[in-house]
């Protein structure tokens, strides 16, 4: 099968979800707010860093803090 007849995953899930009723989305929603917890992409807090103050990770850009 030929990567032009695949869809994404991102693909998939937007089709998905203009076939579901609003309260199918607010359950999927839960659970990725679930999923993803307290995680924000880049930002990090680590007792031995600024006193456990959240700061910039690597994947950001170093703070002086």
């Amino acid at each position: 099968m030929g990567f032009s007849l695949l869809m994404s995953k991102l693909e998939q899930a937007e089709q998905l979800l203009t076939e579901m009723t609003r309260a199918e989305k607010a359950q999927l929603l839960q659970w990725v707010v679930q999923d993803l917890g307290d995680s924000f992409p880049g930002i990090e807090s680590r007792p031995e860093v600024c006193g456990s103050e959240p700061c910039m990770s690597e994947q950001g850009f170093r703070s002086g803090c």
